[in-house]
């Protein structure tokens, strides 16, 4: 389903076949407020040009609307100032005139929930267009009233949930982003908004740092967060729990020996399962056969590294004490099948059971020479791999 702005499209204007170049700068503005929302405005701005005969600039077009004689500033008086206010609505992102495009969304929803209490879509519709216009201007606690009202109007609608992730996002608010995510990611139908807010709060993940309360990265903390407890009938029974012997923990190496002038020899092009050669490594040794990182985040008491690998860019998280990698991490946009995640992973498929599965995840603890994979499902594709040493 497409989010609620087309919804708006479907029920004031005619669709077009006729597309007009526009400046990538705004929309990758708008992009950036709210995801995706830049390419819908383009689309729909697109639709209203062609309407008008694909032969105006924006900014001729609104000059047009704004003289004409059915026009009257801030008053909807009949259906033709009704239609004048919606199609501004949508130019002034064009320009860069997000309070205008608002004070328009406003005037829109107001009539609506004056004059159309009854229409249940249309009242949706414009108030959900209100409340990303607030998302858009960086009102995010009027935007984020506005969605639960919404909401409370038809819980079924994909798109408030990742419009209320969008605002917990800029609020840094990591649990409420985390809910939303989880929604998404159980509804059928919400794939694309699904990525869309996994990506959005991986954008921002330096919002959450404060949230990490173990030694280990983004990634992995949004997916133990979305980790259900096990269901009795999976659940490993004490006695078995209790006889199996631990493993013993790592001494803190003495210390740091000189590395190697040339990159250590370990030829990962050819090895079956090149996450178990990388795990044994410090971070100056992993750097030295990957090459420098792609980008670098850190903690008190944690290391983020991306790095190329198998063309792909994989995280792994370092304890910064000890010097011993944490978790390797690779999320895949699109969702790949679990064979393919785990060949770009680089790790051998067992015939093991899962120690917990359900529609969103597969744990196993202990898997071959690594103590936890953890697969993030959507309907059976993945999003994400995590391997712990």
């Amino acid at each position: 389903m497409k989010r609620i702005l087309l919804t708006t499209l479907g029920i004031w204007f005619l669709l077009s076949m006729s597309i007009l170049a526009m400046e990538q700068r705004w929309i990758d503005d708008l992009n950036q407020r709210f995801p995706g929302i830049g390419y819908e405005f383009r689309e729909a701005i697109q639709q209203k040009l062609a309407q008008h005969g694909g032969d105006l600039s924006v900014e001729v077009l609104i000059e047009k609307l704004l003289a004409s004689p059915d026009y009257a500033p801030d008053a909807i008086t009949n259906a033709r100032t009704f239609g004048l206010h919606s199609e501004l609505m949508l130019l002034y992102p064009a320009l860069g005139q997000y309070q205008d495009a608002l004070r328009e969304a406003k005037l829109l929803r107001d009539f609506v929930m004056q004059h159309s209490t009854d229409d249940m879509k249309v009242l949706q519709t414009f108030r959900g267009v209100y409340a990303e216009l607030l998302i858009i201007n960086e009102e995010y606690e009027q935007a984020l009233q506005e969605i639960e009202a919404v909401i409370a109007l038809n819980p079924e609608e994909k798109g408030n949930y990742l419009s209320r992730g969008v605002v917990a996002v800029k609020l840094g608010q990591f649990e409420q982003a985390m809910q939303n995510l989880a929604i998404l990611i159980q509804t059928p139908g919400a794939e694309h908004h699904s990525e869309e807010l996994f990506v959005f709060l991986m954008q921002h993940r330096q919002k959450f740092q404060k949230a990490q309360v173990q030694p280990n990265t983004m990634i992995d903390v949004m997916l133990k967060k979305l980790e259900p407890e096990p269901a009795p009938h999976i659940r490993i029974p004490s006695e078995l729990d209790t006889a199996r012997p631990a493993a013993p923990l790592p001494e803190k190496p003495k210390e740091q020996t000189a590395l190697p002038a040339s990159p250590p020899a370990f030829p990962l092009k050819n090895d079956p399962e090149p996450l178990a050669t990388l795990m044994k490594l410090t971070p100056d040794q992993a750097a030295q056969l990957l090459g420098s990182p792609l980008t670098e985040n850190e903690s008190d008491q944690t290391i983020e590294r991306d790095y190329p690998y198998q063309d792909q860019t994989l995280t792994i998280s370092f304890d910064k004490e000890n010097q011993q990698i944490l978790s390797f991490q690779m999320f895949f946009l699109p969702l790949v099948d679990e064979a393919t995640a785990f060949t770009r992973m680089g790790v051998l498929r067992r015939d093991l059971p899962p120690t917990i599965t359900t529609d969103v995840l597969k744990v196993w603890n202990t898997y071959g020479p690594f103590s936890k994979v953890r697969l993030s499902l959507n309907e059976g594709q993945v999003i994400a791999m995590i391997v712990e040493p």
